[in-house]
């Protein structure tokens, strides 16, 4: 696993994201790298529209990386830690 530097929170990258990573286009991998800087910053930014997730993915949060495409992560907010879990559209992460 990946560890990231962000201010506040140790933060991890799961294997899964990484494979999903590299198949997005440049321009949205440059997004994610946007919005990680913004996360690293201020976890609570309204650009991230951060919202914790019910079903497969309770007690998770979810991120916005561009208009479709959302990043889960798994939030200890008591120990200042991230995992990133996976990256997609909102159509491959939750199906609808």
């Amino acid at each position: 696993m990946l560890l990231l530097t962000l201010r506040g929170y140790a933060s991890r990258v799961s294997p899964r994201i990484q494979s999903c990573f590299i198949k997005l286009s440049k321009q949205d991998q440059a997004h994610f790298y946007a919005r990680l800087d913004l996360f690293r910053n201020d976890s609570r930014h309204p650009l991230l529209n951060r919202h914790v997730l019910r079903g497969k993915w309770a007690g998770c949060f979810s991120i916005s990386v561009t208009g479709d495409l959302r990043s889960i992560v798994d939030l200890d907010i008591a120990n200042d830690k991230a995992k990133f879990l996976r990256i997609g559209t909102h159509h491959q992460l939750y199906g609808k």
